[in-house]
């Protein structure tokens, strides 16, 4: 028993079922691993931008309350009191009720916070008289009552200037505000539940809970309402999740926005629970894997063992069946039957050097549109091929191809900007072969825009240049595209972070002048300007602004349709071939 146990292990060693085992599992494993962390980090920073999103949002919000509250403050002093101040301390023996309205009107006429605001009101002590005015929601008998309350225990403790109180109702809760005088109260009431719902609104996030509590840490509402969270308790926070605490400076409150846990994992993108299933499922076919790599390959290669023993033996009459189940199999099975035959001997085209002479005549078929392109992506492939990257040899010959079919193709001269965009994308992974960890990319484009007929490779002009004069040898830069429509117009900037131009040099490109150095004459961007000009004549603007070690910005803007189509094609045919 001791001794099959050793066969076993040693097969599973040195035989082909055992390396395929270990191989299937050494590089399915750690792929799982790499991915479940990248896909923690991404969920990690997925919820770091969602924390500082909010806390840019509820920080706004709360300071436009304070903005609105400050306004109240200074204008009752300077506006209400001060202009009847004689009146609140005194009364007035005349008339009062010229005094009602006028008190009336000056306080309607304040501006008030739209998220909160519910009504303003005014008490004539001496009449014993309660009044509402400019009222955006409907008062409930609850809620003056309660107002009413509150405003007689005020008259009572004798208070002066502005007083903050809180009524916990069963409608809601609200906060009043008034300014208590011996002859006249008045302020106005806030619906803490209305000022909640409009933060929520405003955050956009659609999970959550919007938290107002006192300076003592006391619930005065919440939205949406939940029994976690109810008036008058305290509030304590709740375990994991994103918490934005913000301060009011004018008043002694504060807002709060509470996501839990599982409320944050809601937002996140769905793709990234399907690359998680993913993995999981990728694990779980590692056995799948091995009784397919068994039966598809271990198995004839066995066979084939087998025989290839029988003929060194001398049995030259052994067959192997011609039947594996796949192609490659079944040829082997082929041939070595031929083999031992002797009737001929196959020989095998290397499809791999067709593909690259149709490749190569391809290219040198169009090579002076593009020679400066083209000898240095074949020096490239060179370098590569030379070092061993076989496999970015291959990817960047691919994208070479795809380049040349684009740039050359004849249907027509116009492309809309969703096809320009896919050509950047590979144009862009073509040079990051060239440069790699040279610079980063990012782009933006507007749905409208994606449709719209753009002059062919005309943004590629200016990502290029970004790419041969903005690389630093000593940082990344990055280079930034957005496309926008709006209102008819189409607007293009491709903007990077590299190492900008001289003042003189700017000034000579915004002239529309030729820059000649020592790295040759530099046509681009005149080239770019008269097929501008032909497409769109006076209708376009090209603005260009750098400063050295900054980046350069270049900023398009152009009519959503070309102006004279053929007109305009046949003036750039005629200005390419004489410019070449």
């Amino acid at each position: 028993m001791h001794e099959r146990w050793k066969v076993w292990i040693f097969k599973l060693r040195h035989g082909l079922i055992g390396r395929w085992m270990i191989i299937t599992c050494l590089i399915v494993l750690p792929v799982n691993i790499f991915a479940f962390i990248t896909m923690n980090a991404m969920t990690a920073a997925y919820t770091e931008n969602v924390r500082e999103n909010l806390r840019g949002q509820i920080s706004l919000f709360v300071r436009q309350i304070d903005y609105y509250n400050k306004g109240h403050q200074n204008a009752f002093i300077n506006d209400v009191i001060a202009d009847n101040f004689y009146a609140l301390i005194n009364g007035d023996t005349s008339d009062s009720v010229l005094t009602d309205v006028k008190l009336k009107n000056a306080v309607a006429s304040l501006e008030y916070n739209p998220y909160d605001f519910t009504a303003c009101y005014l008490y004539d002590a001496e009449k014993e008289l309660l009044s509402f005015f400019n009222v955006q929601v409907s008062l409930t008998d609850e809620l003056k009552a309660a107002i009413r309350e509150q405003i007689l225990e005020e008259q009572k403790k004798d208070s002066r200037g502005a007083v903050y109180r809180i009524v916990y109702l069963e409608e809601g809760t609200y906060v009043l505000v008034f300014y208590s005088f011996p002859y006249f109260s008045f302020g106005y009431a806030v619906d803490e539940g209305r000022l909640l719902e409009n933060c929520y609104e405003d955050c956009g996030l659609g999970v959550g809970t919007a938290i107002a509590c006192d300076g003592e840490g006391q619930i005065l509402a919440a939205y949406p309402a939940a029994a976690t969270y109810m008036p008058g308790a305290e509030y304590t926070g709740t375990g994991d999740g994103i918490e934005i605490t913000k301060e009011m400076t004018t008043a002694d409150f504060t807002l709060i926005y509470r996501l839990t846990g599982r409320e944050v994992k809601r937002m996140y993108p769905r793709i990234l629970y399907v690359y998680y299933a993913m993995s999981l499922l990728s694990i779980a076919v590692i056995p799948l894997l091995y009784l397919f790599g068994r039966r598809m390959i271990m198995n004839p290669l066995y066979a084939l063992a087998e025989a290839m023993q029988e003929v060194r033996e001398g049995n030259l009459a052994y067959r192997l069946p011609e039947s594996y189940g796949t192609y490659q199999m079944d040829y082997i099975a082929k041939s070595f039957n031929a083999m031992t035959q002797e009737i001929e001997h196959v020989r095998i085209t290397s499809y791999e050097q067709t593909i690259g002479k149709l490749q190569t005549e391809s290219i040198n078929a169009h090579l002076q549109v593009n020679q400066h392109m083209l000898l240095n992506s074949l020096n490239v492939v060179y370098s590569l091929i030379q070092t061993g990257k076989t496999d970015q040899a291959a990817e960047f010959t691919e994208l070479l191809m795809k380049y040349f079919q684009y740039a050359l193709r004849k249907d027509s001269p116009l492309v809309t900007v969703e096809e320009e965009m896919t050509f950047l994308k590979d144009y862009l992974r073509l040079q990051k072969i060239r440069f790699p960890e040279k610079f980063t990319t990012a782009s933006a484009v507007d749905e409208e825009a994606k449709p719209l007929m753009i002059p062919q490779l005309i943004i590629q002009g200016f990502v290029e240049n970004a790419v041969k004069y903005a690389l630093s040898s000593e940082r990344v830069i990055e280079i930034l595209i957005t496309v926008t429509a709006s209102d008819g117009r189409l607007g293009i900037s491709v903007t990077d972070t590299g190492e900008g131009m001289p003042p003189e040099i700017l000034s000579m490109i915004r002239d529309g002048e030729t820059v000649n150095n020592l790295t040759g004459k530099h046509v681009g961007l005149r080239n770019a300007r008269i097929r501008l000009k032909y497409y769109y004549g006076d209708q376009y603007t090209l603005h260009i602004t750098s400063e050295e070690g900054q980046g350069t910005q270049v900023f398009l803007d152009l009519p959503e349709e070309p102006v004279n189509k053929e007109e305009m094609v046949s003036m750039m045919r005629r200005e390419e071939i004489r410019q070449l």
